[in-house]
């Protein structure tokens, strides 16, 4: 869906991910060329509201909503969910449809 492969996550002090993209792919140009952080938050809708959202938001599974704007020239993720930290990345390679079985 969105030519995007993602790699890493392991160290769990960080969670820091490497994420790679197809020539081709959909995403927005400040995503697929600049680093970002992602800041987890109760309200996604107020989080993201009155800013210039380019990515979302959306479920790339269930229980985990993500948007990402562009501040200034930065992309910064926002995520609102109710997953603890080892659900979340157990979940995540599976049961996604960013990551099918």
């Amino acid at each position: 869906m969105y030519k995007m492969y993602t790699s890493g996550g392991e160290n769990p002090q960080f969670r820091v991910e490497n994420h790679r993209f197809e020539d081709d792919s959909p995403l927005h140009p400040l995503i697929k060329t600049r680093t970002h952080v992602a800041f987890k938050v109760d309200d996604i809708h107020r989080a993201i509201k009155n800013k210039q959202v380019i990515l979302g938001p959306y479920f790339p599974f269930e229980r985990f909503c993500v948007a990402i704007i562009d501040h200034n020239g930065t992309p910064i993720e926002f995520i609102q969910t109710d997953l603890s930290e080892d659900e979340i990345w157990g979940v995540l390679p599976t049961k996604s449809f960013l990551y099918p079985e």
